[in-house]
């Protein structure tokens, strides 16, 4: 086996952090919502798979100026669209791509003029 064959096929998929630190677990991840704002914000968060449509996660959350709130296993593997809607009026469609990682972090930032969707690397 030559070498460029021996990392394509043994070394690379065992150091990327899915591959090797998720063997074993759920697919799936964790919602934090942050609140850099100067007043407190109630969100409105839904998380739907996109080939379904059926609802996974649907909260109301009210989250003080300055703080962090944490939803631990908000949804699972695959594909979602999350819509955010704060009580300001202003709103945020986003595509979540969980694929089988079983740790990703789904963050919601809020900020005096901003409102932001992301989420983390698998790790």
């Amino acid at each position: 086996m030559n070498r460029r064959a021996f990392l394509s096929t043994g070394l690379v998929p065992l150091l990327s952090g899915c591959a090797w630190f998720g063997i074993g677990e759920e697919p799936g991840g964790d919602l934090h919502v942050r609140n850099r704002d100067f007043t407190g914000h109630t969100v409105e968060i839904e998380i739907t798979p996109t080939s379904s449509g059926a609802t996974v996660f649907e909260n109301s959350i009210y989250v003080e100026e300055g703080q962090t709130v944490e939803v631990e296993e908000a949804f699972g593997g695959g594909s979602f669209d999350v819509d955010v809607a704060l009580d300001d009026g202003r709103r945020e469609e986003f595509g979540l791509n969980v694929g089988s990682c079983p740790n990703i972090r789904l963050r919601v930032v809020i900020g005096e003029d901003e409102l932001r969707v992301e989420q983390s690397y698998c790790t």
